[in-house]
């Protein structure tokens, strides 16, 4: 069939026309349509700056070829005068040759893609010619004297025989270069149009105009289609939104438009404004990246394709007019299958056929309908379109099933190589995979035939009998926790819901709650796993490494297999390790599954699964983005799905799922570790042990469940138990493989073969197993791999696995503790250009400082240089002494590096920092002049450094600015840190209530508030961090108790007096200067985001004109302005400035200015202090 012409044109410009076209285009040739653009926009060209890059071409190389204009110059050049062509044979020589003036962006077999540019511009003379013959072209006398209307009919018949699709991009305008694009050679005009109303009322006059008598007449009968096409429309403003709705389908109504049967509605094709597609020509099909960033667009720019498609298919198939009565057909088919069941649609209808094609756009998820009901009880047969599509839909099947209820053939047509559901797994299909119109016409073919089928209770059965037989698995597999399981105390955390507009204060309250790990209103707490499911149906179960996830995971799997047995319309626990998830999660979750649950995914559909994911910290940390990635798209493809994902918090940080609710595993209280001991041992037993785990101060190694388990295995067999986890797992270990009596390798040689095992796993990124002939290269021979097995270290046959995690870890240090002995230098482990992301050896590092209990100091040492942060975390949390010789030799050497230029990246720096602050708590190895503390007479106080601020005349504020003038003033050079801040705490700050107004008194004892908010939380409490987590309340009786212990007054800023400490006299915009510049404060940017607080004072660059650091950025601060001038009273709105981690440039700008109540507490507002005196402690 000859090629289809589309136009695009719109009354005005700048409504994202031509990226449209170019868009839709693409697609059309990626789908493997040959494909013609042609840019007719002749007063404004540029279409070919879409395909630049994508097609590795330079634009002055293209423009320096011929194109349109030089065609029809040519076509003149040719003709020599004023002419009447002959319909003699020969006629070709009087028109140019196409091919000359076509570039081909692709030519291959397979796919074709031509532009045919406006015309030769390049710089200099030809650009003069051309646009000197673009504005003098009488387009008029082109018709009348040069015989125009045969070149162009000549031009459309070249088109439609060179691409199956044409896309014009014409010019704006009433005039449109004398309707060329649009009267003459168009089949279907795309009147593209913006949301004002002469946009639409002019478009509205152009559709009538397309469609008149007088056009028809001049295109010989020939009907001009019209689609009128909204686009770069803001649907963020829903009342003009949805004013802008009622008005543009008021006027369509009354248009002679295209009507498309089956096709998308107006409201799925109107095109949505992306302001950052605004400035540059941006071509999304095809670009990953970019169609992460576009989806709703791609949908739309689809929708548009699929309407023109059908459309075109509708010119192919004219309906035959037959007095037969022929059978009445329902087309049972995914949506998202719309272009292909149109051809069948409209092809058994050119047959004769009717076709009911659930034209009424039922989707899936209403109840069920009786209009389906219906129109499948008065067909006389189903065909239905078997694809990829129709077997996600629930829709699909759900039509298939009543079709069978009602005893009604049922044809499938196969049109890819996706496997037909198992209601039709035993009908006979007629495969259309490689070519739609045979497969059609052998569905025309055998029509009035009949083929018989399953029907719905034999497959309802086989189906049953699959679960059943999965359910028996699992029963017998996790069995044992029906007796032996403690439920778990669990601290729940729901994400916030999403408004449709977020003030600022709504926008950090939702960027909180994705960080905030402390005890709040918004978190509950509960015992009963079970309840938590029923009550919030997705989320993820957070806890430490052996805290009980995994086995709670499998006492879920009983709970819900033991109902699913009894009841057949019961939820199926699915578990799944996706420690390996390489591709599409439901294709893992299948080949995990293995020959049970064929018919998955249509349990997903019916809401008849609870989907159990372990073990998402142990995906490799190169595919970690990836696997969140394919979670949260199967989490919100299927929202109704019961699912929950394990991992451990400290990899969850840094890759989470959004908008997930968070449950976390809390350490065994004293009556839960009891519980698990009886569970074990008799009650006299349990009470003996608990009792020597009491006075041993090991209760508290015993909080976690695995290593409860440990210590009673340890106790039971040899009555030792260990000082420290890390001492646990060694006994542990130690006792496992020494059980193995072997004579053939001795025990140290066992060991370290398993580390060497261990170490290759963790150094391929994390992975947790290996296949066998790779692991013999670590464990050298059979012996040791049957010995290691028979311990139940390791788990497998062709894939092997350590039993845990933990075990891994562990034995992973032992071969790390090897490599420090040999000087192996810790820098090998970790990538000197980003040293201070995770990457995996975290965990395994601290176990090292664990092996050196009484003296930590040659680990710390070995990491100080390449990985200081994580030789802190060390320090903190290996449980192993560290002199303090040792801690003041390390500060020194992170001090003198942070001071230093060696690292360029504020993320380094920031990391450096944090060391420096994980140091020590109150007191802090950061002794840089105002971050930490000084002692006066046994007092400690914040060691103030102050930056002068002269008087004189600045300018405050924005629209309108105006000039003011202020007295001399000191302002703290640091945001109050938390060390500072901890001296008011300690100095029993908040039980006084001299320092405190009358209503903060009143909101801390309601609150019943003794620190700030983030106090026992390590991400935001690091000494040398910015306070926050405070309110403005507390703020204010912090400088209230720091005036009583200077003698002298502090108090927090006006808001004009922080304008002038941020921005200097100058009117600047940002304190370093007018332009944002990434790296110089710590915000929120398209090349930078570090998302939590940092040390202060660690962008220099950023300083302000009289010196002062982070005005911009790290944290929003209070000020004493109330935010409306008119109110004074206490509890009025402050004014916070200067941006958080969390805002963007804009929100960071100096005379940007935020309201919030003063009992607001979040984890990105903090404060500074002025005073009117130079104050020395």
């Amino acid at each position: 069939m000859a090629g289809m012409i589309y136009t695009f044109y719109s009354y005005k410009g700048g409504v994202g026309r031509s990226m449209a076209l170019a868009n839709i285009g693409m697609y059309f040739y990626l789908q493997g349509y040959t494909t013609l653009l042609v840019d007719w926009d002749l007063e404004a060209p540029g279409l070919e700056r879409y395909f630049e890059k994508r097609f590795n071409f330079k634009i002055p190389d293209l423009i320096d070829r011929p194109g349109l204009i030089d065609m029809i110059r040519d076509y003149q050049a040719l003709s020599l005068q004023p002419l009447e062509v002959s319909s003699e044979d020969g006629e070709d020589s009087l028109f140019p040759d196409l091919d000359k003036y076509l570039y081909a962006l692709d030519q291959t077999p397979e796919k074709k893609f031509y532009l045919l540019h406006a015309g030769r511009r390049s710089p200099g003379k030809p650009w003069s010619d051309y646009a000197s013959f673009v504005q003098s072209f009488d387009w008029s006398k082109f018709y009348d004297e040069w015989e125009g209307g045969a070149f162009f009919d000549w031009l459309q018949e070249k088109f439609r025989d060179k691409a199956d699709i044409i896309l014009i991009d014409s010019r704006t305008g009433v005039t449109e270069m004398g309707g060329v694009a649009t009267q003459h050679l168009a089949d279907v005009v795309l009147l593209i149009c913006g949301a004002n109303l002469e946009n639409i009322e002019n478009t509205a006059r152009m559709a009538q105009n397309f469609t008149s008598e007088q056009v028809k007449e001049a295109r010989n009968g020939r009907q001009l289609e019209i689609m009128i096409v909204p686009s770069r429309i803001d649907n963020s403003d829903t009342d003009g939104y949805g004013e802008f709705l009622k008005r543009v389908e008021k006027t369509v109504a009354d248009l002679p438009v295209a009507k498309i049967e089956s096709g998308h509605r107006l409201t799925e094709t109107i095109i949505p404004y992306f302001p950052a597609f605004s400035y540059r020509e941006t071509l999304i099909f095809g670009d990953q990246e970019t169609e992460k960033l576009a989806n709703q667009l791609i949908e739309r720019y689809l929708n548009i394709a699929e309407n023109m498609q059908i459309l075109n298919l509708s010119k192919r198939y004219e309906r035959t007019k037959t007095q037969e009565k022929r059978a009445t057909i329902f087309l049972n088919y995914s949506h998202r299958d719309k272009v292909v069941a149109s051809q069948i649609r409209l092809a058994l209808e050119s047959e004769g056929y009717q076709v009911w094609g659930d034209e009424s756009e039922i989707k899936g998820g209403q109840d069920w309908s009786s209009a389906i009901e219906q129109g499948i009880t008065k067909s006389d047969l189903v065909v239905s379109v078997i694809s990829e599509n129709a077997k996600e839909s629930s829709w699909v099947r759900q039509e298939i099933a009543y079709a069978l209820q009602q005893k009604k053939p049922v044809i499938p047509i196969k049109t890819d190589s996706s496997v037909p559901p198992i209601m039709l797994i035993n009908y006979q299909y007629i495969s259309a995979e490689s070519n739609l119109d045979m497969g059609i016409k052998q569905l025309i073919a055998i029509l009035p035939k009949q083929i018989e089928a399953l029907t719905e209770r034999e497959v309802l059965s086989v189906s049953r009998q699959l679960e059943l037989d999965y359910l028996d698995r699992l029963l017998q597999q996790y069995g044992q926790w029906t007796e032996l399981y403690v439920p778990l105390l669990l601290v729940i955390q729901r994400p916030n819901s999403k408004n449709t507009k977020l003030d600022i204060e709504d926008f950090f309250k939702e960027v909180e709650t994705k960080q905030k790990t402390v005890p709040s209103a918004s978190q509950t707490l509960a015992t009963d796993i079970m309840l938590v499911i029923d009550d919030i149906n997705q989320f993820v179960l957070l806890g430490e490494a052996g805290s009980g996830k995994t086995t709670t995971l499998q006492r879920v799997a009983i709970d819900y297999a033991s109902r699913a047995k009894e009841n057949p319309s019961g939820k199926i626990p699915i578990v799944v390790s996706i420690r390996e998830l390489n591709g599409n999660l439901v294709d893992l979750i299948r080949s995990q599954l293995g020959k049970y649950l064929q018919h998955l995914q249509e349990l997903i559909d019916e809401n008849r699964v609870i989907l159990l994911l372990d073990g998402l910290d142990e995906v490799a940390t190169e595919k970690q983005q990836f696997a969140i990635d394919q979670i949260s798209q199967f989490l919100k493809a299927y929202p109704k799905t019961s699912a929950i994902i394990t991992s451990r918090p400290y990899m969850y940080k840094v890759f989470e799922i959004p908008n997930l609710a968070r449950v976390t595993i809390q350490p065994l209280d004293s009556e839960r570790v009891f519980k698990f001991l009886s569970s074990y041992l008799e009650d006299k037993n349990a009470k003996q042990l608990f009792q020597v785990l009491n006075e041993t101060q090991l209760l508290e190694l015993g909080k976690s469940p695995l290593m409860l388990f440990m210590l009673l295995q340890l106790y039971t067999r040899q009555g030792e138990l260990p000082k420290n986890r890390v001492q646990l797992y060694s006994l542990s270990i130690d006792i496992l493989l020494r059980t193995t009596k072997s004579t053939r390798i001795d025990f140290e040689l066992l060991q370290e073969r398993l580390s060497d095992l261990a170490f290759a796993l963790q150094a391929d990124s994390g992975k947790a197993s290996m296949n066998r002939n790779n692991a013999l290269n670590y464990l050298v021979d059979e012996d040791t791999l049957n010995l290691a097995k028979s311990t139940n270290l390791l788990l497998g046959d062709e894939e092997l696995q350590f039993s845990h995690q933990v075990f891994q870890e562990y034995l992973t240090s032992k071969k790390l503790d090897r490599m420090m002995q040999i000087d192996t230098p810790a820098s090998d482990l970790f990538p000197k250009e980003k040293w201070w992301e995770p990457i995996g050896w975290e965990e395994s590092c601290i176990l090292l400082a664990g092996l050196y209990n009484d003296d930590c100091t040659p680990v710390l040492e070995w990491l100080a240089d390449a990985q200081p942060e994580l030789a802190a975390r060390c320090f903190l949390e290996s449980g192993a002494a560290t002199p303090t010789s040792t801690i003041q030799m390390l500060g020194k050497k992170w001090l003198e590096r942070l001071e230093s230029s060696s690292d360029s990246h504020p993320e380094a720096r920031a990391a450096v920092g944090r060391a420096l602050g994980m140091l020590g708590s109150k007191a802090t190895a950061d002794n840089r002049p105002g971050v930490s503390i000084v002692i006066r007479d046994k007092l400690a106080l914040p060691d103030l450094a102050w930056c002068e601020i002269p008087d004189g005349e600045f300018t405050f504020g924005n629209e309108p600015a105006k000039r003011m003038v202020l007295p001399k003033f000191y302002i703290s050079r640091h945001l109050i840190t938390n060390a500072q801040y901890q001296c008011f705490v300690d100095d029993k700050g908040y039980q006084n209530k001299i320092y405190w107004t009358s209503l903060g008194w009143k909101w801390k004892n309601q609150e019943e508030a003794n620190s700030p908010l983030y106090a026992t939380d390590i991400t935001w409490n690091i000494s040398n961090h910015p306070v926050v987590g405070i309110s403005w309340y507390e703020a204010n009786a912090f400088t209230r108790w720091l005036s009583e212990k200077l003698g002298s007054e502090v108090r927090l800023p006006s808001e004009a007096e922080w304008e002038k400490a941020a921005r200097g006299i100058d009117s600047r915009i940002y304190p370093w200067g007018n332009a944002f510049e990434d790296g110089y404060a710590n915000l929120r940017s398209e090349k930078m985001s570090l998302m939590r607080t940092t040390p202060v004072g660690i962008y220099p660059q950023g300083a302000s004109p009289f010196g002062v650091m982070d005005m911009s950025g790290n944290v929003m601060e209070w000020t004493m302005s109330p935010y409306n001038d008119t109110e004074s009273n206490e509890d009025a709105q402050r004014v916070a400035k200067g941006g958080g981690w969390a805002s963007n440039p804009d929100m960071a700008r100096i005379v940007m200015r935020n309201g919030f109540q003063p009992i607001s507490r979040f984890n990105y507002l903090g404060f500074r202090i002025v005073s009117s005196s130079l104050i020395s402690i």
